[in-house]
Parts: C-alpha cells; sequence; structure tokens
C-alpha cells in the first residue's frame, strides 16, 4: 500500500455511510422478495403491500444509499458540528425511511402522514446539510448529481406527503394531479441525476475534477427537466409536458419504465458504490 494512500485521513462519516449501506441492503431484500413473488402470479398481494414494497425500494433502498454516497462526497473535511449534525441525520434515516416505507402495508390512514411527515423532515435536514456543504466546495458532476438529486426528493416528498394527507383526511391539500406529478418528478428529477452522478463517479474514481460548463448542463437539464414536468402534471398544463421531454432530450435520456430505472440503472449503480465504499473504508481502516 502506498505511502499516500497511509497519510489520507480517514473519512470522518465513514461508519454512518456504512451503515445507511447496510440498512439499506436489508430494506433492499424486502422489497425484492415482494417483487419477485408479485411479478411471479405466486402471491397475491394487496395494494397496501404493492405500495410498501415501491416505496421501499425508492425510500428505503435508493434514498438511504444517496444519503450515503451524499455523506461519503460532501462529508471529507467535514467540520465536528457538520459530522454532528450528519450523525443525528443519520439515525433519524435508518429508522423513519424504512418505517415510513412499511407503513404502507398497514394503513391507508393518518399513521401514513404521520410518519411520512418525519421522513420528509428527515430529507430536508439532509438537503440543508448538503447545501450548506457544498458551498465553497469545488463540485463536480457527481456533487452536482447528489445535490439536484437530493433537492428533487424534497419536491416529490412534499407532494407525496401531501397525498398521504389527502387519503388519510379527504382534505383537498393537493390539487388531483399530484398522482402523476410525484412518481413523475421522483423518476426524472430524481433517480437520472443520481444515475448520472453515480456513473460519472465510476469514470472519475478516485479523484473527482471540477465540473466544466457542459457538465453542469448534463445535470442541470434533467433537474431542470423534473421540476417543468412536476409543475405540469401537478396543474394540468399540458403544454409544460412536451417541454419537460425536449429538455430530457437536450441531455439524451429518455423515460425508461421504472423497473428499468430503479433495477438496471440505479441498482446496479448502488452495489457498485456499495463495493467501493466497503473496500476504501476497508483499506483506510487497515493502513
Amino acid at each position: 500500500m502506498s505511502s499516500r494512500t497511509n497519510d489520507r485521513p480517514a473519512h470522518p462519516l465513514r461508519r454512518e455511510v456504512l451503515l445507511l449501506l447496510q440498512v439499506a441492503m436489508v430494506v433492499f431484500v424486502w422489497t425484492v422478495v415482494i417483487g419477485i413473488l408479485n411479478g411471479a402470479d405466486i402471491v397475491d398481494f394487496s395494494r397496501k403491500t404493492v405500495l410498501s414494497h415501491v416505496h421501499a425500494g425508492t425510500l428505503g433502498w435508493i434514498t438511504m444509499s444517496v444519503f450515503a454516497g451524499s455523506l461519503w462526497l460532501f462529508g471529507t473535511g467535514a467540520t465536528d458540528r457538520a459530522v454532528k449534525y450528519a450523525r443525528v441525520l443519520t439515525g433519524a434515516a435508518i429508522i423513519a425511511l424504512p418505517a415510513f416505507a412499511f407503513t404502507f402495508s398497514l394503513t391507508f390512514g393518518n399513521g401514513r402522514a404521520i410518519m411520512g411527515t418525519v421522513a420528509l423532515a428527515t430529507i430536508v435536514g439532509f438537503f440543508a446539510w448538503v447545501a450548506v456543504r457544498a458551498r465553497g466546495m469545488s463540485l463536480s458532476v457527481t456533487h452536482l448529481g447528489f445535490l439536484a438529486a437530493v433537492a428533487t426528493s424534497v419536491a416529490g416528498g412534499t407532494i407525496g406527503v401531501l397525498l398521504a394527507t389527502r387519503i388519510a383526511t379527504g382534505r383537498e391539500v393537493v390539487p388531483t394531479g399530484a398522482e402523476g406529478a410525484h412518481p413523475g418528478t421522483m423518476v426524472i428529477g430524481f433517480l437520472i441525476p443520481v444515475g448520472m452522478a453515480l456513473a460519472e463517479w465510476g469514470f472519475g474514481w478516485p479523484t473527482l475534477k471540477a465540473a466544466t460548463r457542459l457538465g453542469k448542463w448534463q445535470i442541470g437539464l434533467p433537474f431542470a427537466g423534473g421540476l417543468i414536468l412536476m409543475v405540469g402534471l401537478l396543474f394540468d398544463i399540458m403544454p409544460l409536458a412536451p417541454i419537460a421531454a425536449l429538455v430530457e432530450l437536450a441531455v439524451r435520456h429518455l423515460l425508461a419504465p421504472d423497473h428499468t430505472m430503479f433495477v438496471g440503472a440505479l441498482t446496479n449503480a448502488i452495489f457498485g458504490l456499495s463495493l467501493a465504499c466497503s473496500a476504501a473504508m476497508l483499506r483506510r481502516r487497515t493502513a
């Protein structure tokens, strides 16, 4: 092992990164088992369980993995205060996000709205932490992709919580278009930037260079496309949908089927992130 590796300081949030990935993997097993049994028509699950499957994949698996990657990317050189805040957020995430996903299998009522609010507060906390850490940093395409994804998860999560509140209370707290805006926003504005960020991370490993102007457009366009689509679907402004599609096409991305993004793109990329993270942390531990 080179002296350069030995002299490199250990990541201050290495334990939290690994913990998030480990808990995410446990939740992943849950969602995969349901998905396989349901897809093969072996078990006819209720709508509640299917919704739990979907949200366990998006929140318990992908979002917690995104949080882990965010801690790794933005936690280098973090102050003691930033490290303490990140540790509190990690504890909240490993409890709130899986609990919210599992709540879908139990109820359509107030419990889902309450747990959704707790989960959303955790997501907002992570976004605030990443946004503060991003200031003054040299941001690569990978950094920008994770920043865009966490920002979009705040918007998409807010719509999701309002939907849960409407279902639980019957109050029209969100436009009817929210049912399409919520998943549409998360696929385009959340999954695509994360997928590109993880790919860029793999190409540039282990050194990430500052994003060029084209790199910034690469992340900025799908992020903007997700927001445009969200507004168009939320308020039933149909002309915005093709505009969002054009914005997406500008970076040569087409909206693939959900499972292609969830499994084919994100899950494979997260497996790579987990292996790289585990290997990097082990090397530093034994250095």
